[in-house]
């Protein structure tokens, strides 16, 4: 793979980075969540079928079910126990936020990589999406395909979309 743009190969790296790392607090995140799910039905289990004083229950159920709603959300309201708020304070965010971020910086990486790769004065097929454009001294109507240069491309992204 050759590099055309250097300034773009260290952004793609230092989102692959973060990427990595958000991905093992992820993963850190989902285990502790799946021990309380674990730990939350046994804890049914064990109400049901012995004797236990509903207030315990109650008590143990609600600790764990915030501590489920801490790691599935965003992590910023963590409310159980202190094994938990400790992981929110390292991590910094639940499930869900974790899976959108990581989603964003895919893209970005993907982006970045792409500038990285390309080289610009190389060409490739266009079709214009929107608006008018003119090339070559003709109107270009929405829909046809122009050959431009990537530079050209990511000049108008806006109206320009790859084939």
């Amino acid at each position: 793979m050759t590099i055309y743009n250097a300034d773009a190969a260290r952004e793609a790296q230092k989102r692959l980075d973060e990427l990595t790392a958000l991905t093992e607090s992820r993963e850190r995140v989902l285990a502790i969540l799946e021990d309380r799910q674990q730990k939350l039905a046994d804890l049914t289990e064990r109400y049901r079928t012995t004797v236990m004083v509903e207030a315990d229950y109650a008590h143990d159920r609600a600790m764990l079910q915030a501590d489920i709603e801490a790691l599935s959300t965003t992590g910023r309201q963590a409310t159980g126990t202190q094994e938990v708020w400790t992981l929110m304070k390292q991590v910094g965010w639940g499930l869900r936020d974790l899976d959108l971020r990581i989603e964003r910086l895919r893209r970005e990486y993907e982006d970045w990589q792409r500038r990285a790769t390309t080289n610009p004065e190389g060409t490739a097929m266009y079709r214009l999406v929107r608006g008018n454009h003119y090339r070559d001294g003709r109107r270009v109507q929405p829909g046809e395909v122009v050959e431009l240069t990537h530079r050209q491309a990511e000049a108008w992204s806006d109206l320009f979309e790859p084939v």
